[in-house]
C-alpha cells in the first residue's frame, strides 16, 4: 500500500481555524516571568541550558539514533554532557559514540538561539548548515534497495537527496515523500511561504506546526530530517521568546499521528500538540525559583519588592489581577449552580447533596483552610502552590450512611508568578466512630488547569473560559462519583 504523503507546499487557511487557547490562556503569565528571570541572567541561563540538554537527548531518543535509561537522562540534563556519568548498561550504544551524537545535537540547537538572537533570516542555506552540525558524527545510515535488502550508504551532511528516502512503516505501507528531482524547488518554496507568513504575525504556534510539517512532507535530506523539522519548529518558538520544541520519548506516537492527521488535512491534533509542548516549559518557568544567595542579595531583592509596590503602574497591575481573580471565581460559581441544580434534581431524592463556596485573602482567618491538602495537591502535580495570595474553595458534600464525602475544588496561586491561578480537586472522607470524627484526604489523579489573570480583557474570554471550566469539574465529578460508588458497594 502506497501512503503519497508530498504535494507541492502550500499555506492551507484551515490552519487559521485551528485554536490555541490552551496556550493562551496562559501566555501572559510567561511574558511577565520571563521579565523576572531575565534580571537573573545567571540562573536563567542555567535554566535554558538545561531545555537545550533535553532537546538534545530526547531528539536522538525517537529517532532510534539510540536509547538511554531515564535515571541518566535526568542526571545529564543536569549535570551537563559528562561521559565518565555514563555506566556499562545505561544506553544501548557506546559512551564515546552516545556523546557524540549528544554533542552534535546540542551544537544544532544551540546554533538556533545563536540564529535568533543575532536576528539572522530562514534560508535553504541555514537549513543545509543546520543538517550538517546535526550529523557531524553520523558517518552512515541504513537504507533499502529495490530488492528490500537494507544496507548502509555514506550519509552525505548539508546536501540534499540523491535517492528517494520512502520508508515502509510497521504496518507494511510505503511512505512517498517529496522525489528528489523537485526538493531544491519545493525547499525554496518553503522559504518564500514561510517569510510572507512570518511578515503576516501569523501565531507562533501555527507558525512553527506548518513549518514542522511542510518540512517533512518534502523530507529534503537522506536522513536526520525528523531532527532538523524540531529545530526549525524550535526557531519560530524562540524568535517568539518562548521554548524549544522537544518532543518527549513517551510522546513519540502521540506526535506522529499528530503529523499523519496534518498529513490528511486535519491540523488541530498537531496545534494541540505544539500548545502541549509550550505549556510544560511555561510551567517549569513558572516554578523556577530563583535562589537570592547571601544577605546582599536578599536585601537588594527586598528593596527592590518594596520599589515595585510603591509603583502607581504596579497598584494598577493589583487592581486588575484582583479583578480578574474575583472574576474567575465567579465563572467557577456559575457553573458549580449549574451542576448543583443537576445533581439535586437526580440524587437528593436519595441522599443529601450540599454545595458551599468560600475565598479568603492572606490577612483572612480562614485562609487556612484546605492550605494541607493544596500542599499536597501540588506536590503530587510538581509545581509550587503560592500561599501568600487569595484562594478560593468549592464543596460538594454527599452525606450517605454513616459516611460524609466532600468534594473539593480549589482556586489557588500557581508558581512563584503571581497572574497564574490553577485549579484541583481533591475528596475528604469523614467517618463517624461514636461521637469521633476521623478524617481522610485524597487528590484526585488529574492534573490542574490553568489561568493568567493578567489580561485587560479577561471578561472578554469568559466563553473560553467557561467551556474549560465547564469540562474540567465534569470530569473531577465523574471520576469522584465513581470513587463514591465503589466506596459504598
Amino acid at each position: 500500500m502506497e501512503r503519497k504523503i508530498w504535494k507541492r507546499i502550500e499555506f492551507s487557511t484551515q490552519w487559521l481555524d485551528c485554536s490555541t487557547d490552551d496556550l493562551d490562556s496562559i501566555l501572559p503569565s510567561w511574558n511577565n516571568r520571563r521579565m523576572q528571570l531575565q534580571k537573573s541572567p545567571e540562573e536563567y541561563t542555567a535554566f535554558i541550558d538545561t531545555l537545550k540538554r533535553q532537546h538534545a537527548i530526547e531528539t536522538g531518543v525517537i529517532e532510534r539514533l539510540y536509547d538511554i535509561e531515564r535515571g541518566i537522562t535526568e542526571t545529564l540534563i543536569k549535570e551537563g554532557f559528562i561521559e565518565d556519568l555514563i555506566q556499562h548498561g545505561d544506553s544501548n550504544i557506546s559512551a564515546t559514540q552516545l556523546f557524540k551524537h549528544l554533542t552534535d545535537q546540542y551544537q544544532a540547537i544551540d546554533y538556533i538561539f545563536k540564529l535568533v538572537n543575532n536576528n539572522r533570516s530562514l534560508t535553504t542555506f541555514v537549513i543545509k548548515e543546520l543538517h550538517t552540525c546535526l550529523t557531524s558524527n553520523q558517518e552512515s545510515i541504513d537504507a533499502i534497495d529495490q530488492f528490500g535488502n537494507t544496507k548502509k550508504i555514506t550519509l552525505t551532511k548539508g546536501e540534499y537527496k540523491k535517492h528517494p528516502n520512502n520508508p515502509k512503516r510497521s504496518d507494511g505501507s510505503m511512505v512517498f515523500y517529496c522525489p528528489p528531482v523537485q526538493v531544491t524547488s519545493e525547499m525554496e518554496n518553503l522559504i518564500e511561504i514561510y517569510n510572507k507568513l512570518l511578515a503576516r504575525s501569523i501565531h507562533p504556534v501555527i507558525l512553527s506546526a506548518w513549518l514542522h510539517h511542510a518540512f517533512t512532507v518534502i523530507h529534503p535530506f537522506q536522513d536526520g530530517n525528523g531532527r532538523v523539522a524540531r529545530l526549525l519548529a524550535s526557531l519560530v518558538f524562540l524568535k517568539y521568546n518562548l521554548f524549544p520544541f522537544t518532543v518527549l520519548r513517551d510522546e513519540r506516537n502521540e506526535y506522529l499521528n499528530a503529523l499523519e492527521n496534518a498529513d490528511n488535512n486535519e491540523f488541530q491534533s498537531i496545534i494541540n500538540f505544539f500548545c502541549k509542548s509550550q505549556i510544560r516549559y511555561i510551567d517549569k518557568a513558572l516554578n523556577f525559583e530563583i535562589a537570592q544567595k547571601g544577605y546582599e542579595n536578599a536585601k537588594n531583592s527586598l528593596s527592590e519588592r518594596l520599589r515595585e509596590l510603591e509603583k502607581s503602574s504596579r497598584k494598577e497591575r493589583d487592581l486588575l489581577l484582583e479583578k480578574n481573580r474575583l472574576l474567575l471565581f465567579n465563572i467557577f460559581r456559575e457553573e458549580m449552580s449549574i451542576i448543583e441544580t443537576d445533581l439535586q434534581k437526580e440524587i437528593s431524592q436519595y441522599e443529601t447533596i450540599r454545595i458551599t463556596q468560600g475565598h479568603a485573602f492572606p490577612e483572612d482567618p480562614h485562609n487556612f483552610y484546605y492550605t494541607k491538602q493544596i500542599i499536597d495537591f501540588a506536590n503530587s502535580n510538581d509545581y509550587y502552590f503560592n500561599r501568600s495570595l487569595p484562594k478560593g474553595w468549592f464543596e460538594i458534600r454527599f452525606s450517605i450512611s454513616q459516611k460524609k464525602y466532600k468534594l473539593v475544588f480549589s482556586l489557588h496561586h500557581y508558581g512563584f508568578e503571581d497572574s497564574t491561578i490553577a485549579i484541583g480537586a481533591f475528596i475528604e472522607v469523614s467517618i463517624y466512630d461514636g461521637d469521633k470524627e476521623i478524617k481522610t484526604a485524597f487528590p484526585i489523579e488529574i492534573p490542574p488547569i490553568k489561568f493568567s489573570l493578567d489580561f485587560e480583557s479577561f471578561e472578554e474570554k469568559k466563553s473560553i473560559i467557561s467551556k474549560k471550566v465547564q469540562e474540567y469539574i465534569s470530569q473531577i465529578l465523574s471520576l469522584a462519583i465513581f470513587k463514591i460508588i465503589k466506596e459504598i458497594e
